[in-house]
């Protein structure tokens, strides 16, 4: 019973260890929640900025470029777009 509890005890530590290990993953929804956060309703044209932003930080700023050109204010475009790069 205590060698159980032993390897049980032991499997859930590496299980955190793991966990915590993993690297942080930004997402399109992370650029779509700000947006919605910041009051702008999220739709294709918006969707399609965040996922260009996600490709990783080189495209940030064609993310931003497209979220300006429907009318995102910038300072919220560049916060939606680093927040899907990274």
């Amino acid at each position: 019973m205590r060698m159980l509890r032993n390897l049980l005890m032991t499997a859930c530590l590496a299980a955190g260890a793991l966990t915590l290990a993993a690297p942080a993953q930004a997402t399109t929804a992370d650029c779509e929640r700000h947006l919605i956060g910041q009051g702008y309703t999220v739709g294709p044209e918006e969707s399609e900025a965040c996922r260009v932003g996600a490709q990783g930080p080189a495209h940030t700023q064609e993310c931003i470029d497209l979220l300006r050109d429907i009318g995102v204010r910038y300072g919220d475009a560049e916060g939606a777009c680093r927040r899907a790069a990274y």
